[in-house]
């Protein structure tokens, strides 16, 4: 979050989860960690749930309704490098499983596409854009996407 406003006795929580510092004392650098609350954020927080659906809505506006495409480069913008193949056939099938549950139940999608303050764009199909929001969290939860090596 950019533009966040910071207590020094009452950091954001989000923050804290990721192991920004205390505001109270300088730190040369930052401790590493892993927890299931970090991935409880990635997946829940509607700051990361809305950038999840930009990031879809960017990546079908440019690859015109091919899902392989748009996996590739989401991932490609996310991780910085291509997918592997076992990779992307792994996102298709969780794409196309989540597609299915989504066409379903419409009210799931409402409800994935009305999270944040974004505009929700009535020229993609929502199923298809639900299903790809729902992949670009998960590409955010993955493991180098969170952490340099």
């Amino acid at each position: 979050s950019l533009y966040t406003f910071w207590k020094r006795t009452s950091p954001p929580p989000t923050m804290m989860i990721f192991d920004a510092s205390k505001r109270d004392v300088c730190v040369t650098r930052r401790h590493r960690t892993s927890t299931p609350m970090q991935s409880l954020v990635l997946m829940n927080d509607p700051q990361f749930v809305e950038a999840s659906r930009m990031l879809a809505h960017r990546v079908m506006q440019k690859t015109q309704d091919d899902p392989g495409a748009s996996i590739s480069h989401a991932f490609r913008l996310l991780l910085g490098r291509p997918i592997e193949a076992t990779e992307l056939a792994t996102l298709l099938a969780l794409r196309n499983q989540l597609h299915q549950e989504f066409s379903a139940d419409p009210e799931a999608t409402g409800r994935w596409l009305s999270v944040g303050n974004s505009p929700v764009d009535e020229t993609l199909d929502a199923i298809d854009w639900a299903a790809m929001t729902a992949v670009c969290s998960t590409l955010f939860n993955h493991d180098e996407t969170t952490r340099l090596r």
